[in-house]
């Protein structure tokens, strides 16, 4: 505000001097007035200009005793809370390996879900080759999975409790890619695969479940009814 103004007042003056100079070599009013008019527009356009150009090189020095090559950069740096060019190269080389470690832990997230994903698909896939046609329409499209918090082995169940009306509870265990059923009605529609019972006891213990009773089972899948 004071440098427009004192702007204004330069204009004025130098407005004032011309045209009382002018006004001692023409008669004309329009000549003097004018033509001081026009003088001062350009003379403080240049001043303007030569000022500016003044406070540029200032800026320039400041953001050079620093290490920058131009004021922009200098801004740039102080934004982030760096004096010198050298500690702002640091934060931009710190801010680039954050940024690179973000995206990897990211790239890691994504493979470790796609990889949970495609083991999922798996285990289904071991207990829907297993189904037999039957009257419960099941064929595995619903089924979901659930680690078992107890041991080793995947839970594959599927959702829904009832069927034509019926209550119904389908679950099986896979480990080491062979499924297992753990009740009657899993049994009846996967026949060709083995009770837990039947299995070698040391294979078995690595799930922590009980080869005889699937309670326990049922309960981390279902919770309890």
């Amino acid at each position: 505000m004071a440098q427009q103004i004192a702007y204004i007042i330069a204009w004025l003056a130098f407005w004032f001097g011309v045209s009382y100079a002018l006004s001692k070599l023409s008669k004309s009013k329009l000549v003097s007035i004018g033509g001081g008019f026009v003088a001062a527009v350009i003379a403080v356009g240049v001043l303007g200009i030569a000022i500016q150009k003044n406070e540029q090189n200032k800026l320039l020095k400041v953001a050079q005793s620093a290490g920058f090559s131009n004021y922009s950069e200098y801004t740039r740096a102080k934004s982030v809370g760096a004096t010198t060019k050298t500690e702002y190269d640091e934060k931009l080389e710190a801010k680039r390996i954050a940024e690179l470690h973000k995206r990897i832990a990211e790239l890691h997230k994504q493979e470790e879900q796609q990889r949970k994903k495609e083991l999922q698909r798996q285990k289904k896939g071991v207990v829907i080759q297993a189904l037999e046609p039957n009257k419960l329409g099941v064929g595995g499209r619903e089924f979901k999975t659930k680690p078992n918090p107890k041991g080793e082995g995947v839970f594959v169940y599927d959702p829904r409790t009832r069927f034509k009306g019926v209550k119904r509870i389908l679950i099986w265990i896979v480990l080491d890619n062979t499924a297992y059923p753990l009740n009657g009605p899993s049994k009846m529609i996967t026949p060709s695969l083995s009770w837990p019972r039947e299995v070698d006891a040391q294979l078995w213990k690595k799930t922590g479940l009980s080869p005889y009773m699937t309670t326990d089972a049922i309960e981390i899948v279902f919770g309890k009814k």
